[in-house]
């Protein structure tokens, strides 16, 4: 039994499946391909994965966390290497002491955390970690604890939000504390649930990659902003390309909104109740 396509597998298990001829014949073929002494797959379109085992190692760090299933920025290929390996690729190499020929091609979620907290950006790291907590990936009790582990991980633990449902709300949240804001993630207001709210009545909701695909959801958005401005509230809405390009200028809007008290109730303006879930990280 071949393995799935573009799966990584070593040769003990090939020959454990169908035995050393067998591996032979289907070199021959072309029904495998060798990836690098001791590995091999089916051919077709590279993976991660198989990347990964070219580089001479796993995936690790945030290409491991992205495959367990973490939102995470673009970083390129991570690669998990024993020391003495001799690497091929352009991947990011992160090297171990560890005994890596053998076992899983991913790195465990742990693992991947812990090389992580060391490679990235203070920044990078809040959105990989945020994404980690609030889709379950860790118990927050789990992660805190690896996190303790060393200072440059004490030092992210303030900065998390795990109710932050993608790393869109990550990087304004950052951006916004950054310049003495108070923001609150995933607010409930009158039964309808925000991305960021600042101050009391300013309203910002960003669109992920994928929203354009889905028309449903923008009639559904835009029917519920206009709930909230017939509320008194300001609703800024940005896109995933405005964030990740343009994230300064946002900003920017954001502060010239400030400094007119626009995010803060005042007669007339009818306030609705709601009740706030901001996680004050």
């Amino acid at each position: 039994m071949l393995p799935m396509p573009q799966e990584p597998v070593s040769a003990a298990e090939l020959r454990a499946r169908i035995g050393g001829r067998g591996i032979e014949r289907a070199l021959q073929t072309g029904a495998l391909v060798r990836l690098r002494r001791g590995w091999y797959s089916t051919p077709g379109p590279r993976t991660e994965l198989v990347a990964a085992v070219r580089a001479g190692g796993r995936l690790g760090c945030v290409s491991a966390l992205a495959h367990h299933g973490a939102w995470t920025m673009p970083h390129g290929l991570h690669v998990r290497v024993s020391r003495g390996v001799r690497v091929s690729g352009s991947a990011r190499i992160h090297w171990t002491d560890e005994r890596l020929s053998k076992g899983p091609r991913v790195d465990p979620i742990e693992t991947a955390v812990e090389t992580a907290v060391g490679c990235l950006s203070r920044e990078d790291a809040v959105v990989v970690l945020d994404s980690v907590l609030n889709r379950r990936l860790l118990r927050e009790e789990v992660l805190v604890a690896l996190l303790e582990r060393t200072q440059r991980g004490r030092a992210l633990i303030r900065h998390l939000d795990p109710l932050a449902e993608s790393g869109l709300e990550t990087l304004m949240r950052l951006g916004l504390r950054r310049r003495r804001l108070q923001v609150r993630s995933q607010v409930r207001i009158a039964g309808d649930r925000v991305d960021l709210l600042v101050g009391d009545r300013l309203v910002i909701e960003l669109d992920g990659q994928a929203w354009h695909d889905r028309p449903g959801d923008y009639l559904r958005d835009r029917a519920r902003d206009r709930r909230l401005v017939e509320a008194g509230f300001v609703v800024l809405r940005a896109g995933y390309q405005q964030v990740m390009n343009e994230r300064d200028e946002i900003e920017r809007q954001v502060l010239s909104l400030v400094r007119r008290r626009e995010h803060v109730w005042r007669s007339p303006h009818a306030r609705l109740g709601h009740s706030v879930r901001g996680y004050r990280g």
